[in-house]
């Protein structure tokens, strides 16, 4: 099959005050041609953060 998008276990983490916080842990998806996906979760799940990293704004692992 083709994919389209491919994301395969990503991480984010936030270092703070000598503490390092994971925001994003893990999330791997692909999207094939002509489908559509949508993200679902809680406030404060890391959604828009993942979304950060997306288009480029945020680094993996960073």
């Amino acid at each position: 099959m083709t994919t389209v998008f491919e994301l395969n276990d990503l991480y984010v983490s936030l270092k703070s005050n000598h503490k390092e916080i994971e925001l994003v842990r893990g999330v791997s998806f692909k999207v094939a041609p002509g489908e559509c996906i949508g993200i679902l979760g809680e406030s404060g799940s890391g959604k828009s953060t993942m979304g950060r990293v997306l288009c480029g704004l945020l680094k993996p692992g960073s």
